[in-house]
């Protein structure tokens, strides 16, 4: 059978993103080369204020006198009431480019983010 297999995934939404809980860290020096990370969302009493995601899925299967034909599409919610992400990165900066960094860029993330040394090969 010529069948066609399709998974396609849209419509990706995020609710009630403003509910965050401090104290939140970014970026956060804990050692001279590890940055933390970590941000909470509070829970509420009612459902309408949780953290919130929703994606549609659909799978489709087609083909010409294929037994397995068929249109699926899900509409799949995920409400958290309250969670924490919490993340450490090691992150090394090169002297040179910390000596030639430009004060006018102090500001830009883009600038320090090119100034990182490249990661060792493991």
């Amino acid at each position: 059978y010529g069948s066609s297999l399709l998974l396609k995934v849209s419509d990706v939404r995020l609710y009630n993103v403003d509910t965050f809980d401090g104290p939140m860290s970014i970026l956060h020096p804990v050692d001279s080369n590890i940055l933390s990370n970590s941000i909470a969302f509070r829970g509420f009493s009612t459902e309408d204020k949780n953290l919130t995601m929703s994606v549609r899925i659909a799978l489709i299967i087609d083909g010409d006198g294929s037994p397995i034909k068929m249109q699926n599409i899900i509409d799949l919610n995920l409400s958290v009431p309250s969670s924490a992400l919490s993340f450490e990165m090691m992150a090394n900066l090169g002297e040179t480019s910390i000596m030639s960094f430009p004060l006018s860029d102090l500001a830009n993330y883009h600038c320090w983010l090119a100034s990182l040394d490249s990661p060792p090969n493991f």
